[in-house]
């Protein structure tokens, strides 16, 4: 805690708290420096919050559609790591479930579902499960 204390915000870009694997494991707070932000977008004021400029460009990712003859005609070369993403999922109150439906890669005998959002307060939320 005592580092933790002498630690500038300035210095600080991503926080994460990993709660812990195992009955024997410790919960852990993983702290990511600033040092490849430039430090001239750093504002001058005591959150020392960064301005970063622009946008990340858009990134489609592939989704096979198979149809009926092509599974039948099938040879082994889906090598996806993502194999679903849908950033426009919407659910509230009275619609608390969806289904989502894709095609599993040639190659993974796991798969990391990974679910981050937001609700209408801004609080954020990630749920990350394995399945086996």
């Amino acid at each position: 805690m005592d580092d933790l204390k002498s630690v500038s915000m300035r210095e600080v870009l991503f926080i994460k708290f990993v709660p812990k694997t195992s009955a024997k494991a410790l919960p852990t707070l993983a702290i990511s420096s600033r040092q490849a932000l430039a430090q001239s977008r750093i504002l001058d004021n005591k959150t020392g919050f960064a301005v970063v400029t622009g946008y990340t460009p858009v990134r489609e990712f592939y989704a096979p559609r198979y149809t009926a003859d092509k599974i039948s005609d099938y040879s082994a070369s889906d090598f996806r790591s993502t194999l679903y993403w849908n950033p426009d999922i919407k659910l509230d109150k009275s619609h608390r479930k969806t289904k989502l439906v894709f095609y599993n890669n040639d190659i993974s005998n796991k798969i990391r579902i990974v679910v981050e959002g937001m609700n209408q307060e801004g609080k954020l939320t990630r749920i990350e499960e394995l399945i086996k």
